[in-house]
This record gives C-alpha cells, structure tokens and sequence, in this order.
C-alpha cells in the first residue's frame, strides 16, 4: 500500500513537472518461498534525471532478523542508472532481459522476507523497503 501511494506521488509529481531531481525506490523484491534462490532487489529511477553513480552513489544497506543497525549490502559506484530504468541486484540464477531498460547486478542476497531495506542516493534516503522499527512481521510483510 506504501509502495502504490508513494508510486502515485512520483507519477503525479513526473507528470506535472514538478520532479527536477533524481530518486531511486525499491520497485521490486524477490524471496524465494523455500530455499535460497531466487532472491532480488529492483532499483527504479523513476524521475526525469539520469544517475550517474560515479558521481552519486548509490548504497544499499539491510536490516535482517529485528536487528535496528543498517548493513551495507551493495554501494554501486559506477555506470549511470537512466531515467525511468530498474536496476535488479540478485544472484546469478535470476534472468532478465537486458536489453530492456534493466541492468543486472549479479550479488548473492541474504534476505528472508522479512528483513527492511534503506536505499540511499548519495546523502539522501530516498526509500525504506520493511520496518526499520526492528518489529518481527513474522513470516513476512502484509499490505
């Protein structure tokens, strides 16, 4: 529900053109529902600006098991993440077509379904993914 409201934002504020900076959210995460693979994270530049990550960085850090201290998991440093494309970091066993607005990042994630993600464009959090808070949902997020 977050994600929808916050997706509605976005586009309204693309639209009207009110949106002059760049932004990066979680458009997407993948838990396998047994074992270890697939596990995903989609990144996605939703604004009118490309990221150039050389300039900006992107960091991606974790919090896993109700533990309230951020883990970096990813800091993406180089390559330019273009206006309206997703970014997927994931293990090596997940496809897509890359020659489609998405560029792979290949990394093992740890994930479980429950764990709360914090995406960072340079000094900014532009999008928390989960509950900071250290709640345990449980066996997963609802809503």
């Amino acid at each position: 529900m977050i994600k929808q409201l916050l997706f509605l934002i976005l586009s309204a504020a693309m639209g009207s053109g009110l949106n002059a900076q760049s932004t990066v959210i979680v458009s997407e995460y993948v838990d396998a529902c047994s074992g270890n693979d697939p596990k995903a994270l989609e990144l996605w530049n939703p604004s009118a600006v490309d990221i150039d990550m050389s300039v900006t960085n992107i960091l991606v850090e974790v919090q896993t098991n109700s533990n309230t201290s951020w883990t970096t998991t990813t800091e993406l440093t180089s390559g330019i993440l273009a206006a309206g494309e997703v970014l997927v970091i994931s293990d090596a066993n997940v496809g897509i077509n890359s020659s489609t607005c998405a560029t792979k990042i290949t990394k093992n994630l740890d994930h479980n379904g429950d764990d709360a993600y914090r995406i960072t464009l340079g000094a900014t959090v532009t999008d928390i993914f989960g509950d900071p808070s250290g709640v345990d949902p449980g066996s997963g997020w609802s809503g």
